[in-house]
């Protein structure tokens, strides 16, 4: 008996250990693309309305989770949650996640791009270096699972 309940014990260890950390709605993941493939899938639209990706997060918002980025080739890409209605945990850099959502290019302010080095913890040097708008890759996320 003593056996059956370590044993039990042991597994439920285990699963718990494995199991995903679910954030916002559902992952739908029936059509799911490698982060390092949007661009190609992007080839020329300027947004695509849902789509799920699988990758590894780069970095994440240290002052509350807020948005996380992804390498996409030599860049990263930001993604934030619709309607700010979830956030991240701030020690998931280096995981995989799978996110389902909306794929866009934006211009980012130079007043955006600042806050957001500066969330990232970013030096006021590097801070002040940024200059002028760019374009970039964004996502918002309407649901994201971690994996451990």
């Amino acid at each position: 008996m003593k056996k059956l309940v370590l044993m039990c014990a042991i597994a439920f260890v285990i699963n718990v250990a494995n199991a995903q950390q679910k954030f916002g709605g559902t992952v739908d993941k029936t059509n799911t693309q490698k982060v390092a493939s949007l661009k190609e899938l992007m080839d020329g639209k300027t947004q695509i309305d849902s789509i799920t990706l699988h990758g590894k997060v780069a970095e994440v918002c240290k002052a509350k989770g807020c948005w996380m980025t992804l390498n996409v080739g030599d860049e990263k890409m930001t993604v934030k949650f619709k309607d700010y209605a979830f956030f991240m945990p701030m020690d998931c850099e280096g995981k995989s996640v799978t996110f389902s959502g909306k794929a866009f290019i934006k211009e980012i302010s130079v007043a955006e791009q600042k806050h957001l080095a500066q969330d990232a913890g970013k030096s006021k040097k590097e801070i002040k270096k940024i200059k002028k708008p760019k374009k970039e890759l964004r996502f918002e996320a309407s649901g994201v699972e971690l994996q451990d």
